[in-house]
């Protein structure tokens, strides 16, 4: 099953479909948004986007930023302080309809 990977920074939000082989299927970038909601509308349609035509089964958001992993919260990041302290896994898959799992960027990219 895909898989949609996204990167969220202070200035750009990437998106891409993964197939399970690890192949890059799909690429979509956005601006980041200002306001809670306005960034999490962003994010999903984003998400949205990216996943277009694929079959995907979930999603993986990578944060900059101190994240408490169970909870998939973001408790700090810089330049994204309008997601702070929301269960970001959890609202994210209630507009996504998909499971969200919140990872910090440099964790994920590793």
């Amino acid at each position: 099953m895909n898989a949609v990977g996204v990167d969220v920074g202070g200035t750009k939000i990437a998106a891409g479909v993964v197939s399970p082989e690890g192949e890059l299927l799909n690429e979509v970038r956005r601006s980041t948004a200002a306001t809670r909601e306005q960034l999490l509308s962003s994010i999903a349609g984003t998400i949205a986007e990216a996943g277009e035509g694929y079959e995907v089964g979930g999603v993986c958001l990578a944060v900059p930023g101190y994240i408490l992993g169970l909870e998939n919260k973001v408790l700090s990041a810089v330049n994204l302080e309008a997601i702070e302290g929301i269960p970001l896994g959890e609202e994210l898959g209630g507009r996504t309809k998909l499971p969200v799992t919140v990872e910090n960027d440099a964790n994920a990219a590793a």
